[in-house]
């Protein structure tokens, strides 16, 4: 792909994720959720901004990637710009870029790095179902977007260069809202476990022939590992809101909305033996490894989307919303 070069700044490097709030009891009754411990939890957080219009901008990038660095300053850009508010961003790894370092076929690593270069695996199964049925990476390359995964030409394509990603952006931003959805999260360190209560609505009535689905993803912010820029090899290249895991499969769960302005709620928790948490300043090296996820920097993504069965607006996203543990 071509495009100008933009490395992150040592200014941008320095996000320190916000810390939560202490409380005496969980939002989720954990009675009705066994999976949940049965122990207040360390922290809950809940989402403030549901009434405004929320864009999913997607980045679908990897890291032996020459011109991805360019994309997530594009991003970078988007969510310090007036609309930023109104965006949730989520990188998401995928294709021949993505392979690990040693694979059979992977991109050969720059001599005279340490083993450790490029061998974390952020290639995730619903990243690469997302990429095979709407963005075409092997055939497009990456870097490669989607923005509420709208189609943008006649042929009915989702994905987007960079370039263009703020146009369409903005544009979405200024329309009005077409969903609500409201989450709390309640988040417990050392069990390595958080639950989460999602409430979704429609604002117009269902559509005849179209169906809903909730998806909610994990994501973690900041994490600093090896990137390649043009023909520079960054070890500390600091990744924004890195897809780890689809909480409930790769194409969510389907919600039967009965009328407009009629809510539902979901819940789910996540657990993971990678979860370790710090919530001190982003340092390099960093005190989580990037192999590891760090709790502190983390976040739960949802976002509701519909089908038509490959109509013109088959997998549009109505709302997004994120939340930090």
């Amino acid at each position: 792909m071509k495009g100008a070069y933009k490395i992150i700044g040592a200014g941008i490097l320095m996000i320190a994720a916000a810390s939560c709030d202490k409380i005496t009891n969980p939002i989720i009754a954990t009675t009705k959720y066994s999976a949940l411990p049965n122990t207040p939890p360390d922290h809950v957080t809940h989402t403030t901004d549901s009434t405004i219009t929320k864009v999913l901008l997607e980045d679908y990038m990897g890291h032996f990637c020459t011109n991805c660095p360019a994309a997530v300053s594009a991003a970078e850009n988007i969510l310090k710009s007036p609309v930023g508010n109104q965006v949730v961003s989520m990188e998401v790894n995928v294709g021949f870029d993505a392979d690990t370092a040693g694979e059979v076929g992977a991109p050969l690593v720059p001599p005279g790095l340490p083993d450790t270069a490029y061998k974390v695996n952020y290639i995730t199964p619903a990243g690469t179902a997302w990429d095979n049925t709407l963005v075409n990476s092997i055939n497009e390359g990456v870097p490669q977007g989607m923005v509420n995964r709208i189609y943008y030409d006649g042929n009915w394509s989702e994905d987007l260069q960079y370039s263009n990603w703020g146009t369409v952006v903005d544009s979405i931003a200024a329309t009005p809202q077409l969903a609500s959805i409201t989450m709390a999260d309640s988040c417990w360190i050392k069990q390595q476990i958080f639950g989460t209560q999602v409430t979704v609505a429609l604002k117009n009535a269902p559509a005849p022939n179209y169906s809903y689905y909730l998806q909610m993803v994990l994501v973690e912010d900041s994490v600093l590992d090896w990137q390649t820029s043009g023909s520079t090899t960054i070890q500390y290249f600091v990744h924004r809101f890195v897809l780890r895991s689809a909480i409930n499969g790769p194409w969510g769960d389907a919600i039967n909305f009965q009328s407009a302005n009629l809510p539902i709620t979901k819940y789910y928790t996540f657990n993971s033996a990678s979860f370790r948490y710090n919530n001190a300043a982003i340092t390099t090296p960093p005190a989580v490894p990037a192999r590891l996820f760090n709790m502190a920097h983390c976040y739960v993504i949802a976002f509701l989307y519909q089908r038509s069965n490959g109509g013109t607006h088959d997998y549009y996203v109505l709302q997004s919303q994120i939340l930090h543990l």
